[in-house]
């Protein structure tokens, strides 16, 4: 991800704005995953695709505007270990 490139869309439309523009593209990512589901998309279709890395851009640009970087990164791994101890855990009680 190019941070100099996502500093410059905040400062140019500024933190609401881009708060805004990510909600935005949160709904049309949840409208293209209900037309994945109801078999009015490929998963390899442009939209869904499209949606996908907009909400991915959007998310980079949320965590600069509220300076949360670190602790969403970080917040990352323990999210993961937890899951990761929940399949293990599902897989030990189904032997």
């Amino acid at each position: 991800m190019e941070p100099s490139i996502l500093q410059r869309a905040i400062d140019k439309y500024g933190n609401d704005d881009q708060l805004n523009m990510a909600k935005e593209e949160l709904a049309e990512l949840i409208v293209a995953i209900s037309h994945y589901q109801r078999g009015r998309l490929s998963k390899e279709s442009a939209e869904i695709i499209a949606e996908i890395v907009d909400v991915y851009i959007m998310l980079e640009q949320i965590k600069m505007i509220l300076g949360i970087q670190t602790q969403v990164d970080n917040y990352i791994i323990i999210k993961l270990a937890k899951l990761k101890q929940r399949l293990d855990d599902d897989i030990q009680t189904t032997l």
